[in-house]
């Protein structure tokens, strides 16, 4: 009986936080129309804008930097 409860609460906890991350995705979705966790974000390639250097369905992790800090040959996304 002990360990039910114990199964209970750690189910509840990770249902919790996975409907606290689906919300949060969820929203920044709608305002931005990508999400940024910790300063990164994940896109993916959808035309040939960037070949040959990036294939065309390839996935791009970005992270967030500041402007004076970009330099010549950085790639943007």
């Amino acid at each position: 009986m002990i360990g039910d409860k114990k199964i209970y609460i750690i189910s509840s906890f990770f249902l919790a936080i996975t409907a606290s991350l689906c919300l949060f995705v969820s929203i920044q979705v709608i305002s931005k129309g990508y999400v940024n966790i910790g300063g990164y974000s994940l896109f993916r390639v959808v035309t040939g804008s960037m070949e040959p250097t990036i294939s065309t369905g390839s996935l791009l992790l970005c992270k967030e930097t500041k402007i004076d800090q970009i330099e010549v040959g950085d790639i943007v996304c």
